[in-house]
């Protein structure tokens, strides 16, 4: 597998590419850890693995608008945003209005630092500190 860091993508946004044979993977790290692109590529055709992240979406920093985000540290809905965990009330803000549940974590919706992006990897990482989720933790992709 080799790799790359690219400067800027047609939005400004840093972008990591991948590729190992005829598959390409870009990662976006500042919008949420996105992959905006993963394919496959022969002479005849491009096949699209995911969904391309769109133009728009990159501009507007807009996670929903790529392949596929980290859903992280929890995936689905928290129902209302609350909960409780040995005895103590968890209480979390909307994060996807209008949508009154907690969706997906806070890892779609905030930059990853880029800790490694050689020839052969690229390695991504997000460090979360207590707030209104009270377990502070560090995700690498």
């Amino acid at each position: 597998m080799t790799g790359k860091m690219l400067n800027e993508n047609d939005s400004n946004e840093k972008t990591i590419t991948l590729h190992s044979g005829n598959a390409l993977l870009e990662i976006v790290p500042e919008v949420g850890g996105c992959i905006t692109r993963y394919c496959l590529e022969t002479e005849e055709q491009v096949l699209e693995l995911l969904r391309p992240a769109t133009k728009a979406g990159l501009a507007a920093k807009n996670p929903v608008e790529m392949g596929c985000f980290p859903l992280v540290p929890f995936s689905n809905r928290i129902r209302n945003g609350r909960y409780s965990f040995q005895g103590q009330q968890i209480n979390l803000p909307p994060n996807f209005p209008p949508e009154v549940h907690t969706i997906h974590g806070h890892g779609w919706k905030v930059p990853w630092n880029v800790t490694e992006a050689t020839e052969i990897r690229a390695e991504i990482e997000y460090h979360h500190f207590s707030d209104e989720w009270p377990f502070p933790y560090t995700a690498r992709q």
